[in-house]
Order: C-alpha cells, then sequence, then structure tokens
C-alpha cells in the first residue's frame, strides 16, 4: 500500500522535532520511516500532519490503513490501564484515561459528557430508538451511555489517531451496553469537513460533547453536522 500512496524518498538531512515541522517535512519524514519498515514512527508522523493539515486525504488514507494494522506496542510501553467511573449515574468502564494519542485531546473526560448523558436521560425521547452518530466521541463514554439509555445503534466517531483507544473503551463496555439495551455500537472515522463515508448515512441524531477548542474548527464542524443531518 505505501506504493500506492507515495512517491519514492531522495536522500534527506535529519527533520526537526515533529512538533516544530511543516507539513510537507512531516510528510517526507512520515514517508521515509514508512520506507524503512518504521511504521509506529511513520503513524507518529503522519498522525502531527493531520493535525496540522486536517483535510489532507493522503495523511487520512495512511493513518485509517495504520489503525487496520493495529501495531503492536512498543517493549517498554506502559499498558492502558482500565478504571471504573460513574456518567450520569451509569456504571462504565473507561481505557487510557489521559494517554492522548498525537494531535488529539481525546484522552480525557470533560465535563460536559455527564451534562449531555444526564440531559438524554431527562429527554429520553431524543435517542430512544433512533440511530445516533457521536462527533469527536474521545473514550466513547457519551456514545455508550446512549447505547443503554434506548439508542438503536450508535457510531462513534473520531480522527483516525483516536480510533485504537475509542475501539478499546467500546470493547471494555459493549458486553454490559449490549445487555441493557441492544444497541449496536460501531467505531468509524470521521474528519469534520471532508466527504462523508457510506456509514456515516443515515443516523438521525448528531450528537458532540466538548468538541471544539480552536475557532477554525468550527466551520468544518458544522459542514459535517449539516451533511450528517440533511444527507446527500
Amino acid at each position: 500500500w505505501q506504493s500506492h500512496c507515495l512517491p519514492a524518498a531522495p536522500a534527506r538531512q535529519l527533520l526537526p522535532p515533529r512538533m516544530s515541522a511543516s507539513p510537507q517535512a512531516l510528510f517526507e519524514r512520515g514517508r521515509d520511516e514508512m520506507q524503512a519498515g518504521q511504521l509506529r514512527a511513520a503513524r507518529d508522523s503522519f498522525a502531527a500532519l493531520l493535525e496540522l493539515e486536517p483535510h489532507n486525504t493522503v495523511a487520512q488514507q495512511i493513518m485509517a490503513r495504520f489503525e487496520e494494522l493495529q501495531l503492536p506496542e512498543e517493549q517498554g510501553d506502559s499498558p492502558m490501564e482500565r478504571e471504573a467511573v460513574s456518567l450520569a449515574g451509569l456504571e462504565l468502564q473507561v481505557v487510557g484515561r489521559g494517554r492522548e494519542a498525537q494531535g488529539t485531546c481525546g484522552a480525557h473526560l470533560w465535563a460536559s459528557a455527564p451534562a449531555l448523558v444526564e440531559w438524554v436521560q431527562d429527554h429520553p425521547e431524543i435517542i430512544r430508538g433512533r440511530r445516533v452518530l457521536e462527533l469527536g466521541a474521545g473514550l466513547g463514554l457519551v456514545g455508550t451511555s446512549l447505547a443503554r439509555l434506548g439508542a438503536s445503534s450508535v457510531t462513534l466517531t473520531d480522527m483516525p489517531q483516536q480510533l485504537s483507544l475509542l475501539r478499546a473503551n467500546v470493547e471494555a463496555n459493549r458486553g454490559e451496553a449490549e445487555a441493557e439495551a441492544e444497541a449496536e455500537v460501531e467505531v468509524s472515522s470521521l474528519v469534520w469537513g471532508s466527504p462523508l463515508q457510506r456509514c456515516h448515512a443515515g443516523h438521525e441524531v448528531v450528537v458532540a460533547a466538548d468538541v471544539v477548542y480552536d475557532e477554525p474548527l468550527v466551520a468544518p464542524l458544522a459542514a459535517s453536522v449539516i451533511e450528517l443531518l440533511l444527507g446527500e
């Protein structure tokens, strides 16, 4: 799959640290790391590139492929810890809390998450029997809670580099959630403002909790919400 996405790499000098590198430098760095077999390093480079250019379609495709590969942890990496949390009275398991993916803030349980779940508990007709999609799902605890509160299905979406942590949390809660609500919970990549995939279509409710911190993200977020709700 490398040959379909990337041109051959010329000889080059060492690059500056990822956080100070330009998009082009990150692209070249990730390409060279891939061709050298350093897949975890390449994943981090392309994740940093997506932070600078969220709509870079080549980087999105490469990160999606890395997600499919499910790269093993390096020796010395600490395993993700699991802890029990109560979210608006619902007992859940959270995995990897505080363990950030490159370029995201999705490993925290923000205050708006329990507030949103509490509001849905007071207005269950909003989601009951409906197909729900969550934007910027992070740890996935809001969507998992909505599955227990009566949604017919829930799709959790986030940036490609966040999906491993998101899936780990879905799996940690899957048995209990499905037993209580019989709701299907899925995980999918969705970069705001980018073309939607088929799995994003057909949802009746779109939710998001504490997902915007930078003003430039507001317009692409709004564009995705409009496309999700209006369809084609």
